[in-house]
Formats: structure tokens, C-alpha cells, sequence
């Protein structure tokens, strides 16, 4: 039977500091890219009078078929 290790850095410690060297440059970039919290403030400020558009929206348009009056027609079944 043969002998399998698990890889768990100790065998290439070069491999490993490799690795970790880019770990660390990919966590820099992502905290580059991050905005600041006034930045994310108007952000969120964007969403929330994004969806109250829509809101405005679907309330304009439910007045509108209020006030046409319509109504469906009624129909017998048997």
C-alpha cells in the first residue's frame, strides 16, 4: 500500500508562501474597490428612491383603471 499525504503546505513551503503572497494581493484589491461608507449611503439613498418610482408608478396606474370605471362583464356559466 502505498503512502498518500494530504498536501498541507509543510511539503512546499515555497508553493505556500506563494499562495499566501497572492491571497494578500487579491484581499488589497478587493479593499481597493470597496466604497467608503458615504458612498455606500448613497447607494442605498439610490435603491430606496429607485423603488419608490416604482411605487409612484403602480399607484399612478391603479388610480387610472379607478377612475375608467371599468368593470368586468358577468357571465353565466351552466
Amino acid at each position: 500500500m502505498e503512502n498518500t499525504q494530504t498536501n498541507t503546505g509543510r511539503e512546499y513551503p515555497v508553493l505556500d508562501a506563494l499562495v499566501t503572497e497572492i491571497k494578500h494581493v487579491v484581499e488589497s484589491i478587493d479593499k481597493a474597490f470597496e466604497p467608503s461608507d458615504a458612498v455606500a449611503g448613497h447607494f442605498r439613498q439610490a435603491r430606496i428612491e429607485f423603488l419608490k418610482g416604482i411605487r409612484q408608478i403602480l399607484d399612478n396606474r391603479i388610480e387610472d383603471l379607478q377612475q375608467r370605471g371599468e368593470t368586468g362583464t358577468k357571465i353565466n356559466v351552466e
